[in-house]
């Protein structure tokens, strides 16, 4: 069974995330008490925020393009 590619990956994860937001949402959550939004703000600057929620409600496949950043050292390790 061959594994998913990391383009993948990335937009699955960031899959889940939103739809962890959108739970909070729906729930009627403060966003501000919402870990995934939290994670994503925490990562991201406002702009890329909104632009990945907008992308997301367009065409999850894009959400590959949004990959995490990997901090120097995990990146090191990785090699």
């Amino acid at each position: 069974m061959p594994l998913p590619t990391d383009a993948e990956i990335i937009a699955a994860a960031r899959g889940i995330q939103v739809t962890g937001i959108l739970l909070c949402v729906i729930n009627g959550d403060d966003l501000d008490r919402c870990q995934c939004f939290i994670d994503l703000a925490l990562e991201l600057t406002k702009t890329q925020v909104k632009k990945l929620l907008l992308v997301a409600t367009d065409d999850w496949t894009k959400l590959r393009a949004f990959a995490p950043r990997v901090p120097p050292s995990a990146a090191a390790s990785r090699i």
